[in-house]
């Protein structure tokens, strides 16, 4: 599929030469709906099929999330184009519409269970957050206080009240030569 999707337009006709290869009279192409690039090649897609004497149809699915394409409408794509286009009838009628949950469990699960890796990796990344949350916590006190101080001119008077009366007890407590 990747071969398909990347490269650029010749690897997009190149299911054609496959489908030559194989022997194929229908080709049934993935229409990832999350992939957007695809989109306005539908059409030429279509006609190239019927000038190459295949029968082609679209089948819809999202690789990211099977909930945003349920099977029950891949299936009525498939379905549609069967009896449509293609004017066959089903061998079983019950199997044309039913519900998904009645079907048998698939052998491929569509939600993964989070292993050690995912679980891992989840908590290191709470912990960077938690570490970032509370270094801009930290950064935004110390930009206010220091802010405060300058806009209220607290370290001249800090010198000024403070430092100075020390600084002239120590000074003054020195013997002077006073000789010239």
């Amino acid at each position: 599929m990747r071969h398909h999707a990347v490269g650029g337009w010749d690897n997009v006709n190149a299911v054609w030469e496959w489908a030559n290869r194989l022997n194929c009279d229908m080709v049934i192409c993935n229409d990832n709906v999350a992939c957007k690039g695809m989109n306005g090649v539908h059409a030429l897609l279509e006609e190239q099929a019927q000038q190459l004497g295949f029968k082609f149809v679209f089948l819809p699915h999202d690789l990211e999330d099977c909930r945003t394409i349920p099977r029950k409408e891949i299936r009525k794509a498939i379905n549609d184009y069967m009896s449509i286009v293609l004017n066959e009838e089903p061998l079983d009628a019950t199997l044309v519409d039913f519900d998904d949950a009645e079907a048998r469990p698939s052998s491929i699960s569509t939600t993964r269970k989070p292993g050690k890796e995912e679980g891992t990796m989840k908590k290191l990344i709470s912990f960077v957050f938690r570490l970032v949350k509370r270094i801009i916590k930290i950064g935004v006190l110390l930009f206010v206080v220091t802010f405060g101080i300058y806009m209220s001119n607290a370290e001249n008077k800090l010198i000024y009240d403070v430092v100075r009366p020390l600084l002239n007890k120590h000074y003054d407590n020195q013997a002077r030569d006073r000789r010239i």
